[in-house]
Order: structure tokens, then sequence, then C-alpha cells
């Protein structure tokens, strides 16, 4: 730290005044003007940083503070045109105006090094209210879903394949999924099928499970399908494999229905025909 707790000197901003660039200038004049940029840069991005990226760990941002004395000469350079600031001009210019030179060039660095930082997440993050295409939804799925698969395509996947062609598909999935189905995830799909809710306390009767195991049994069946569909075609379209899973479920509760896999009694009550 130089005198007057200056973190750099006069002669430091002259010479980088004269060679354009801190890496031109003797090697302690550099090695002063980039601890400048990295002191003040790391302050900005602990500031600014809060609002980009989506992890609550900002290490890896606060870490590229070492290049903020790159930054300012970049922006500074970038920022110079015709119509624009000469901001090195205006650098000097301003700390001629005060009584502390030093201190206003300073000063006025900081001012550009602000802008540069915000320049730089801007450019280089995403705001943390963004997310990734890619990224996972929910904590259950296991990574099985991304919000670009929840995105329907433009053109409706019936366009380039028959009708005909999707039901034999589902048919072909379902007959290989029926058996592997155990009696609850047969009871939750008849039930959802039938326009059930599975918070139904006469299903969870029937099941002999609680509600929330209805829930969960529920997801994870159609979880399950849909990642078999998802291995079976790894080329096709999101809105391809939802259009292929919804048809596998209604061919599944066809064969459910068809088996008279549940209905009422004359009580009302869900049970299973034999």
């Amino acid at each position: 730290m130089n005198e007057n707790s200056h973190p750099t000197s006069e002669a430091d901003w002259l010479s980088w005044k004269t060679h354009c660039a801190a890496r031109l200038c003797p090697p302690e004049t550099e090695a002063s003007l980039k601890r400048f940029g990295t002191l003040r840069g790391r302050g900005y991005l602990q500031q600014f940083a809060s609002g980009f990226g989506r992890s609550g760990n900002r290490s890896p941002i606060l870490a590229e503070a070492e290049h903020a004395w790159h930054w300012l000469e970049t922006y500074a350079a970038v920022g110079t045109s015709r119509q624009g600031k000469r901001y090195k001009d205006w650098l000097f210019a301003r700390a001629e105006q005060g009584h502390d030179w030093l201190a206003m060039v300073e000063a006025g660095a900081s001012m550009l090094l602000r802008d540069a930082v915000r320049e730089q997440l801007r450019r280089e993050h995403a705001p943390k209210f963004m997310v990734s295409l890619q990224q996972p939804m929910g904590e259950g799925l296991q990574g099985a879903c991304t919000l670009e698969e929840l995105i329907p395509d433009q053109v409706s996947p019936t366009d380039s394949t028959t009708d005909w062609e999707w039901q034999q598909l589902a048919l072909t999935h379902a007959q290989r999924c029926y058996p592997t189905l155990t009696e609850t995830e047969k009871l939750v799909l008849w039930a959802r099928d039938q326009g059930y809710t599975l918070n139904d306390p006469q299903l969870a009767e029937r099941g002999k499970v609680s509600m929330n195991v209805l829930y969960r049994t529920y997801r994870s069946v159609v979880t399950r399908i849909s990642l078999e569909l998802k291995a079976a075609y790894p080329g096709e379209s999101p809105a391809s494999l939802i259009q292929l899973a919804r048809l596998v479920l209604e061919q599944i509760a066809l064969r459910l229905n068809s088996e008279n896999f549940c209905q009422k009694d004359p009580s009302g009550f869900l049970m299973e025909v034999e």
C-alpha cells in the first residue's frame, strides 16, 4: 500500500497514460494497477454478483476479480468511438479539476471499473431468474424431466406420423409394460383414467395404502414409462415422447377396463372384479 492509503501512485497513472496499457508499463507499475483493479473489482463483484447465477455460492464469480483491470482497459477502449466518450481523456481531465489529483483519478477509474464489472456480468453470467432449458424439474423426478421437454413443439408430432402408427407403437409398449405393473400401480392408472382424484379415501381404502402412497405410486409409474420411452427413442422430440406416453397410458387403461379391473359396488365403494 502506498502513502496516504492509496493503492496506486501518480507515477503509475501517468505511465499508464503514456503507454496506453498496463502490460506495456514497467513491471512495478503493471502490478500496482492490476492490484488496484483486483481490490476494487472484488468489491463490485460482491455487490452485484447476487443478481447473477442460480447457486448461492458466488465464489466462482468472485474469483474473476483478478481480471478486473483487463475489463477496465477493454471497456475504456471499446467504449471509445467518434460519437462516444474517450474514457481515458475523461478520466484525466476530471482529475485536473480536483485538489487531490490521485484521489480523483482513482475515483474516476473506480467508476469506469464499476461499469465494466456490470457489463462483464451481463455478458458472461445469466441473471438468477433465468433457468436453463436443460435443468431438471422437480426434486423427485431424478433428472428425468427438463424444462425443454415440457415445452411443446410448434408442429404437432402427428403431422409426420399417422395416428395408426402411433397407436401401434403405444400398444406394443403397453403390452410390454402391463405385466410389470403392481396392483397399486394398476389401481392408480385405472383411477386416473376414470377421473378419480388420488386423495379419494375410498380409493386409498381399496388399495390398502395411504393417499400419499397413491400419489407417489402414480408419479413413479408415469416417470418409469416416460424414461423407458425416452431410452427407446433417443432421437425423438420431447413433444413426440409426451404424445407416445399419453397413448401408452391410454392403452393400459383400455386393458384394465376390458378386464373389469375395478368397479363400484351398490354401496358406492370401489371393489376389484375377480
